[in-house]
């Protein structure tokens, strides 16, 4: 018996025997006549000339609900929770799927219902629903899926392609090839966000979303049109969305009309020139680099000749300052000796109304300072 329980995988055929079915399992047995009887457990089943076949069980949850394809090509839908054995001789398959979850007002699906056997040549009605809803189709209800629509990056359909946001407003990254009219090519990336006006007018458009796509990268083409990108070195970027920002009033009419859509923003995130356009830009660049190299090269030297004609200016100045000092000295030297010398006249004139020889003194005078130098006539 095992502890694991069994699935259709397991198949055996038996000639005398038994097999314990335990309780959650169940199991299909056709005996010697190809005769079929279905057993749910827990029983214990004995067998003779007999094949058995455990059958797949397939569990719904609150949320899901089971998709009974049966034999005869009916349909049914049981909604979760709920337990059900997939029995090869009454179903061609069970599926378990997700019920459709509208979480806001501004969510919606579009639900086609066929007409019953009794009035089989009806033709299929159509309803919009709107949440906030769990929605449980019916066996002969199919909720219309949008996967046709361009919706990478929109985030305008959810729920695999099945309900339309309205309300919502994300991102979408939108790349433009781009020709100057000085024949040089870039990419310009732009993120453009865009919502939904209405249920009614989207469903009147057969893919909104491309709409805008296209409408988008025919506005941005139109703008760029006249631009000469080899000319615009490293404020590309700026006058890009500088041009394109001019096309936004066009573009908000352009969508509505096309794809019943209203622009909430433009902006261009980046431009990525071609490699031709990058080598222009790249020498234009190198250009403009070795220009400022020169101009600081010039601006060193300048300030170089400026410090010298300083540091020169600085030194005459001091050299003509030692010179005024020196002649300063010098004159107050001569007053010094000068001074000494109207000293010495008036002390020799005081020694001559002395009665002193002069001529006797001022010999002794010069003898004394000899003798005093080490010098001796």
């Amino acid at each position: 018996m095992g502890v694991d329980f069994r699935g259709r995988h397991y198949v055996r055929r038996v000639r005398i025997g038994k097999r314990t079915v335990k309780d959650g399992e169940a199991v299909a047995i056709w005996d010697q006549y190809g005769r079929h009887r279905q057993v749910v457990g827990p029983a214990l089943c004995r067998l003779y000339y007999s094949t058995i076949r455990f059958l797949e069980r397939h569990v719904a949850e609150n949320g899901q609900y089971l998709r009974i394809r049966h034999q005869d090509g009916t349909i049914e839908h049981l909604r979760g929770p709920v337990v059900k054995f997939e029995n090869p001789v009454y179903h061609l398959g069970i599926t378990v799927e997700q019920a459709i979850r509208l979480d806001t007002p501004q969510s919606y699906i579009v639900v086609t219902k066929e007409a019953g056997p009794k009035d089989a040549s009806a033709a299929p009605s159509r309803e919009v629903k709107h949440g906030p809803l769990l929605f449980y189709p019916s066996a002969q209800e199919t909720v219309q899926s949008f996967a046709a629509w361009s919706i990478k990056g929109s985030g305008v359909l959810s729920e695999n392609e099945r309900v339309i946001n309205v309300g919502s407003t994300q991102p979408m990254p939108i790349a433009c090839q781009v020709q100057g009219a000085d024949n040089h090519t870039a990419t310009v990336k732009v993120e453009v966000r865009f919502r939904i006006v209405g249920i009614d007018e989207v469903l009147k458009v057969k893919d909104p979303v491309g709409e805008c796509q296209s409408a988008t990268q025919a506005a941005v083409l139109k703008a760029l049109a006249a631009i000469k990108f080899s000319q615009l070195g490293s404020t590309m970027l700026e006058q890009v969305r500088s041009k394109v920002a001019a096309v936004q009033a066009e573009l908000t009419a352009d969508l509505l009309q096309r794809g019943a859509c209203e622009l909430v923003s433009l902006t261009v995130t980046s431009v990525e020139p071609s490699s031709a356009l990058a080598k222009i830009l790249t020498k234009e660049d190198d250009l403009a680099a070795s220009k400022v190299q020169n101009q600081i090269a010039d601006a060193s030297l300048a300030a170089a000749v400026a410090r010298q004609k300083q540091e020169e200016a600085l030194a005459i100045a001091k050299q003509t300052h030692e010179l005024k000092l020196a002649a300063e000295k010098h004159q107050q030297d001569l007053k010094q000796r000068e001074l000494e010398s109207h000293r010495e006249i008036e002390h020799l004139r005081e020694l001559r109304g002395l009665g002193v020889d002069l001529t006797q003194y001022l010999c002794r005078s010069e003898a004394r300072k000899a003798k005093s130098s080490g010098f001796c006539l």
